[in-house]
């Protein structure tokens, strides 16, 4: 079915060759597809799609079914301003936003629509965004403002089975949004870049009294390409200056981060062992922050029962730690260590 009322848009930029023909040929396989496909071609010199054969023969076949497709050149400033004027041009009440290594399953529209329809007082609604070469399993990613600084979004965990989760703000490789629930519009002051544009976009709308739906497990490919759309911007001032502006909307908003401290004990029960007796060192170091504990032999901290300490599995924990930096024998082998296991840990974990 062709839903007339939703527009998908895609900023593009360095990926004509790449992962884009992917992502607009996902689009034909879709069991609801979007009324209009607008593409916003960021690329420095501006070429007549239609030259390119595969891009021309994808473009056909949108046509064919009864899909609107326009190519249209970008600001060349960076996809946030592409993405400001899909939304203040929009002649539709739902915006569909898709990045150019997207890859989409044919159920992902249906889903988002009946979703995001079933409620007026939804006000974005996105899928799963998984990266292949790298799935998330973790209970500790989170979509809430305070665990920001996790620095994993609960959407990027991989899942078969499809559960809605109302959430504080969506992760932006791509999500459906309600155009009337997002009159604030994009932070502007971002660079080109557009570093946590898509957080302070949804969450602007959680704070306005819109619901925000995750749905887990509705699973939608990230390709991460090394080449093209931010990452031909390679400017860490522009990466400080956006993570400035966000912190600064941190503290308009009221929000107050939480502290997390991870500690990854992939080694022998004797080591948990060695490792407890240092912990009350550790928790007083780290005062205020939560600390995870990615174990082993669970059974050894038995005994602990603290509200700001969680003992879990490895895998839960991986996507945080610098695995190598927390390996004790390898900081005993590398500085030729004389001293003992214990002394060791605190010079590795404290």
């Amino acid at each position: 079915m062709i839903l007339s009322d939703v527009t998908a848009t895609i900023s593009t930029r360095g990926r004509t060759n790449t992962t884009l023909p992917l992502v607009l040929s996902s689009l034909l396989t879709l069991t609801d597809k979007p009324g209009k496909v607008v593409v916003y071609d960021d690329n420095d010199t501006f070429e007549d799609p239609r030259k390119n054969d595969v891009i021309n023969n994808v473009l056909s076949a949108l046509s064919t079914i009864g899909i609107q497709w326009y190519w249209i050149p970008g600001a060349r400033n960076g996809q946030l301003v592409n993405h400001e004027d899909a939304r203040k041009k929009s002649e539709t009440p739902f915006i569909w936003r898709i990045d150019d290594d997207n890859i989409i399953l044919p159920n992902t529209l249906e889903v988002l629509y009946k979703t995001i329809t079933s409620d007026p007082k939804i006000g974005a609604v996105g899928p799963s965004i998984v990266d292949p070469k790298n799935p998330v399993y973790t209970r500790f990613a989170s979509n809430k403002m305070a665990d920001i600084f996790l620095g994993l979004n609960e959407q990027w965990n991989y899942q078969t089975s499809i559960t809605n989760k109302e959430v504080e703000h969506l992760q932006g490789s791509t999500f459906m949004y309600r155009v009337a629930a997002a009159t604030h519009g994009y932070e502007m002051r971002l660079s080109k870049k557009g570093h946590r544009e898509e957080t302070i976009f949804t969450y602007e709308m959680f704070r306005a009294g819109w619901k925000l739906i995750a749905v887990l497990g509705l699973n939608t490919w990230h390709f991460h390409y090394q080449t093209g759309g931010i990452r031909d911007t390679k400017n860490e001032r522009m990466l400080q200056s956006d993570e400035h502006i966000f912190r600064l909307k941190l503290q308009e908003w009221g929000v107050q981060p939480n502290n997390y401290k991870f500690f990854f004990l992939d080694s022998g029960r004797g080591d948990h062992y060695a490792f407890k007796t240092i912990l009350p060192e550790i928790k007083q170091k780290y005062k205020g922050y939560k600390l995870i504990i990615g174990v082993c032999w669970h059974d050894c901290f038995w005994d602990i029962k603290d509200k700001d300490i969680t003992f879990c599995s490895l895998v839960e924990t991986v996507n945080f730690v610098d695995k190598e930096a927390q390996n004790v024998y390898k900081f005993m082998y590398e500085k030729n260590w004389k001293g003992g296991l214990v002394e060791a840990m605190r010079k590795v974990y404290l």
